[in-house]
């Protein structure tokens, strides 16, 4: 039973679902939420595995932007309903915008808190 199974195994149960029609687009909802560094690790290189082997477009929304570095030629840092920076992981690590500098290093002090975001 799927209950039954690690939350690992169940990500890895929706990605093959996901790609059992094997699609040109792969839309993934923050695919390692609530797993564990390595486990979470496993399912990026899953993912990217896929990506390149099936030659497809993977779309992720994820509030952890390190596994979006990690999976991403481009990435997107969106608060407030607007993109802030849309980039490669390069473009947005040096970023000079304080919020997303804020956001990528976990700050708890800073713009993004000022404003009511925690």
């Amino acid at each position: 039973m799927i209950h039954e199974i690690s939350g690992g195994m169940q990500k890895r149960l929706g990605i093959a679902r996901a790609l059992i029609l094997l699609p040109e687009a792969v839309l993934y909802d923050d695919p390692t939420a609530g797993l564990d560094p390595i486990t979470s690790r496993q399912i990026v290189d899953l993912i990217s595995a896929m990506k390149t082997r099936y030659h497809m477009t993977v779309l992720l929304v994820t509030n952890d932007l390190n596994r979006a570095f990690d999976l991403a030629t481009r990435v997107g840092f969106l608060y407030g309903g607007d993109f802030m920076k849309i980039g490669s992981p390069a473009e947005l690590a040096n970023s000079s915008i304080p919020e997303l500098q804020q956001f990528i290093r976990g700050d708890i002090e800073g713009p993004l808190t000022q404003k009511g975001l925690n």
